[in-house]
């Protein structure tokens, strides 16, 4: 492994993987404080990342999720003195688009929002908004993320959720970067990443270098699953007659830890930020079954495989010398000669970005479907908690052994009867799994069954209070700040041995008889029953008690007479030091502990003391 860390490009990213597939594989994004030494860090500590609207897109919010210092992942010193800096501004200010690619644009802007965060309870390990996203803003917008010079490496994510909270980055939305640096955390040689770069024209052969890959294998693929090396690399324009495209494909490593960088050789290379992890991609199980029907001069052909969602099986493209014959998943072909005949299947990959298309040259199995049973131990859990989903009371009707593949959001997790999940980041996760019997027909071989987990965002809040006040006094506390990013209903509990009536709501009213220093304490729930469904904040305050007035005077006296005003056995308990005023007839006539007076005429007058 590396012992120093050099010339670390624009973005890092940072894969965190389990030794099996039974924990979830996290990606974020990272930038490191100007003065840090760790093996993670990076020597740029500024990056851009654009926001871009697709065709149709609403207004949308971006979310950055564990923005400061604190989260599962972050890399801290002995402490938090890094400050990260999120930056919007409009794309066309900083960038021109062009057919060519991203040039800079020369001008001073100011951003139109800002976040700055260091280790702020309220950003750990939660998803906040960042901006309103309005589609009207031609190109979008920039996120210019920095940091401070602190000596930490600050790790985060970014999404993109509509007005309801649904996730619609990488479908109304695009983020994409600039250039690329990867940490693979606990991977294998046999785990590939792959990325695809966001097209521009002319990009078909762009030369790309790369630093400190270790022993991973970093290569450029095509659509149809041909290698090629990253420089001097002629990719074709199309094959079999198709659009032919690339990416990237990355082997995993040996290291705990291997971070390399890659660089277009003539400038940034824009990536669309959607990485992910696959098996080594090689060509799944599946066959080319071709049959008589009731015509004898018309063949049935059909692809059989279980590897595969239904959709990519009736987009399967089917050519006989690299000429499209049909598409579908069982395509009837008439033909004027009886006879075997090799065909090619094109079958799309839903699974992984590369190769868009598995070629098969031509197995048949007919059967009915299993049924699917799912157990789900409960629904909502917390960050890093892990459950266990059963199917292991799913059967065939046919007494066959089942298989059972498990999927998170459409991506291939696991296998076999019982799947373990856990997930660092909040939010909603769609758990399937697909239940096959080992036929050959997708259609009558296998069963999905699916459920919805989500992790629970903590919820949060502040107490709005008035530290000092006195005995007997009515006082306010409020719930301010508060926050939950699930948008579940908060409920308030105030705990306080002076709190008044409802020790609920979002305010709560405090009163002492005594003096003394007190506390009190909010606890917030959003009634998820997650293990971080609540969270509870304490603050302490001080009850004065009010002071003993006690003063003497004379009971009658002379017109023209001088006579003291004494005060002296006034009394606190707070031993605190006390401003004496006295007034005569409603008129301030001196302070301090006495006074002295002289009545102008005979008559009754009103003596008062404040304190």
């Amino acid at each position: 492994m590396k012992q120093i860390l050099l010339n670390i490009p624009l973005l890092f990213i940072l894969i965190f993987l389990s030794g099996n597939f039974t924990y979830a594989q996290d990606v974020y994004l990272s930038i490191s404080g100007q003065n840090t030494r760790f093996l993670s860090g990076d020597d740029r500590h500024e990056y851009d990342i654009w926001i871009k609207p697709e065709a149709g897109a609403d207004s949308s919010i971006l979310q950055v999720y564990d923005a400061g210092l604190g989260g599962a992942v972050d890399l801290i010193t002995r402490r938090s003195n890094t400050e990260t800096l999120y930056q919007i501004f409009s794309f066309d200010e900083k960038y021109e688009l062009s057919p060519s690619g991203v040039q800079p644009v020369e001008n001073v802007s100011e951003p139109s929002s800002t976040l700055l965060v260091q280790n702020e309870e309220r950003f750990k390990n939660r998803w906040v908004p960042l901006t309103e996203l309005s589609p009207g803003s031609n190109n979008g917008y920039l996120l210019r993320v920095s940091t401070s010079e602190g000596a930490d490496v600050n790790n985060f994510n970014l999404r993109i959720v509509n007005q309801n909270g649904e996730v619609v980055s990488g479908q109304d939305w695009n983020i994409i970067t600039f250039d690329l640096s990867f940490g693979f955390y606990r991977s294998s040689p046999s785990d590939y990443f792959q990325l695809r770069p966001y097209q521009i024209e002319g990009n078909q052969n762009t030369d790309l270098v790369v630093s400190g890959e270790e022993d991973s294998q970093i290569q450029k693929i095509d659509a149809f699953g041909e290698i090629y090396s990253l420089q001097n690399s002629q990719i074709p324009a199309t094959k079999f007659n198709l659009a032919n495209s690339w990416g990237l494909n990355m082997s995993g490593s040996n290291e705990v830890i291997n971070n390399f960088t890659i660089f277009g050789t003539d400038g940034p290379v824009l990536w669309v930020y959607d990485p992910i992890l696959i098996t080594q991609p090689t060509s799944p199980f599946g066959s080319i079954v071709e049959s008589v029907t009731n015509s004898c001069t018309e063949l049935a052909f059909e692809l059989r495989s279980n590897a595969y969602q239904s959709e990519a099986l009736q987009n399967t493209r089917w050519l006989l010398n690299e000429a499209e014959l049909a598409v579908g998943q069982q395509p009837l072909i008439n033909f004027q000669e009886k006879g075997a005949l090799t065909i090619n299947a094109l079958v799309p990959n839903l699974s992984s970005y590369f190769p868009e298309y598995w070629v098969y040259d031509k197995e048949i199995f007919v059967n009915t479907p299993p049924v699917a049973q799912l157990t789900v131990p409960k629904e909502i859990i917390s960050p890093s908690e892990q459950i266990t989903i059963s199917a292991a009371d799913s059967y065939d009707p046919e007494g066959q052994d089942l298989e059972y593949t498990w999927f998170v959001n459409g991506t291939r997790r696991g296998t076999g009867p019982t799947f373990s999940f856990s997930n660092t980041i909040s939010g909603s996760y769609r758990i399937s799994v697909r239940v096959s019997d080992g036929g050959n027909t997708q259609q009558c071989s296998i069963t999905e069954a699916e459920t919805r987990i989500r992790i629970n965002t903590q919820p949060y809040a502040e107490i709005d209070y008035t530290p000092l006040f006195g005995t007997n006094e009515n006082v306010t506390f409020q719930a301010i700040n508060q926050s939950d990013a699930d948008n579940d209903p908060l409920y308030y509990k105030w705990e306080s041995s002076g709190v008044v009536e409802q020790d609920f709501g979002e305010t709560v009213t405090i009163r002492h008889n005594s003096p003394g220093i007190y506390a009190v304490t909010l606890t917030v729930d959003d009634s998820s029953k997650a293990t971080n469904s609540s969270y509870s904040v304490r603050q302490e305050y001080e009850v004065n008690a009010a002071p003993q007035l006690a003063f003497s005077s004379p009971e009658k006296v002379a017109p023209g007479n001088e006579f003291i005003l004494d005060a002296s056995a006034t009394t606190d308990q707070n031993d605190t030091t006390l401003m004496y005023n006295w007034f005569v007839d409603g008129d301030f006539i001196g302070g301090g502990k006495t006074v002295s007076y002289v009545l102008d005429e005979p008559g009754m007058v009103d003596v008062r003391l404040e304190v």
